[in-house]
């Protein structure tokens, strides 16, 4: 699915920024942090499986969330920035913290399936967690060396910008007019999705047919033993 993802991916930061310099940096980045990220997952000794096969994909999705927000935001800052590396420095004062604590959650949040009984579950959630914060670290890293070496926007790309995020604060907007002004709804509402969900949750039943499908001596028995 990567190839896919990546292709939808593209085709979206193109929509968002109309620009290739939307597009390049982003993409870059992310595939230089999938990259660097199962190979750090090869080098710790680990190997593809059934579980694991999807961290790749995981990764992208997760990793193109914090460059989009970065470079967004550097395009706001070169409407008023002076220099590419002035408009860097307001990006990343506001970003950094911002960023560091969605990857850190994340991070933690995969972390926590190293409490599973299952080996390679465990395994699986070290990998996402250490494949998290290494691509925050290339993306902290890389998109300030990749726009310092590019000139500030013109006018006609800032515009084209400034466009995308007008559009993306009227939707916003409308959802946040909508549940202030609407608050009894909103709160009954969530009440009911939650109430819904709570019953689904006690109707779920582990399904371990797949392994018993397998015989003792089947590998995957042997490592989730």
């Amino acid at each position: 699915f990567v190839p896919l993802t990546g292709a939808f991916v593209a085709l979206l930061l193109a929509f968002l920024f109309r620009n290739g310099r939307g597009v390049a940096v982003p993409t870059l980045v992310v595939a230089l942090s999938i990259t660097g990220a199962v190979g750090l997952m090869m080098q710790l000794g680990g190997s593809l499986n059934i579980i694991n096969s999807s961290l790749p994909t995981l990764l992208l999705v997760i990793a193109v969330a914090d460059t989009v927000h970065i470079v967004a935001r550097y395009f706001e800052e070169s409407a008023t920035a002076s220099s590419p590396r002035e408009a860097i420095e307001r990006t990343f004062a506001a970003m950094l913290g911002a960023c560091a604590l969605t990857s850190l959650t994340s991070a933690v949040g995969f972390a926590s399936l190293l409490s599973a009984h299952l080996p390679i579950i465990r395994s699986f959630g070290l990998q996402a967690a250490l494949g998290i914060l290494f691509a925050y670290i290339v993306a902290m890293l890389l998109i300030p060396a990749l726009l310092m070496r590019l000139p500030l926007p013109g006018p006609a790309m800032q515009a084209r910008a400034a466009r995308s995020s007008d559009a993306s604060l009227l939707v916003t907007g409308f959802f946040v007019h909508l549940v202030t002004a609407r608050k009894g709804v909103a709160v009954t509402i969530t009440a009911a999705i939650l109430a819904f969900s709570a019953v689904g949750i006690a109707l779920v039943e582990a399904d371990s047919h797949l392994m018993e499908e397998l015989t003792d001596a089947h590998p995957a028995s042997v490592a989730n033993r």
